[in-house]
């Protein structure tokens, strides 16, 4: 299993990037994620194309087959700028080892960037809230940079 970010500046990322924006519709669907699917095709195109830094998309494969796909994008908070993962889904168990690398390339893109933190929107459970009485809805997960 291999990393790769998608660059403009690559051949291979351009042959995949038609296969990213099909992972990524088929998340809306699967997951009910409350972002726009021709919205976030849209954004995904016209930040790729023109190479924007600020999009960040990572696919694990597998002998050229995608099996995972990551997509953050970088945004203005009024506490300061964060890398925000708008999807993130494995097809296949993944290794430690492999999440570790993966969460340290995003690190190191959200650094380049000049965030301070990475974000995340999920449907995990919050087990410590339900104790008090909340139910799960979602969770902002933040890493500190």
């Amino acid at each position: 299993m291999t990393l790769h970010r998608l660059l403009t500046s690559d051949d291979r990322s351009w042959a995949l990037f038609p296969q990213v924006l099909r992972r990524c519709a088929a998340f809306i669907e699967t997951y009910q994620s409350e972002t726009h699917a021709a919205v976030l095709d849209a954004n995904l195109r016209a930040k790729f194309v023109t190479g924007d830094q600020a999009l960040g998309v990572w696919v694990a494969l597998v002998d050229d087959t995608i099996v995972a796909h990551m997509v953050a994008f970088i945004e203005e908070t009024p506490f300061g700028r964060r890398a925000f993962v708008v999807q993130l889904e494995a097809d296949v168990a993944m290794v430690p080892e492999f999440h570790r690398e993966g969460m340290a390339a995003v690190e190191e893109w959200a650094r380049t960037c000049g965030a301070n933190r990475i974000e995340m929107w999920t449907t995990l459970p919050e087990r410590f809230f339900s104790r008090l009485g909340f139910e799960p809805f979602r969770t902002i997960m933040r890493r500190t940079l």
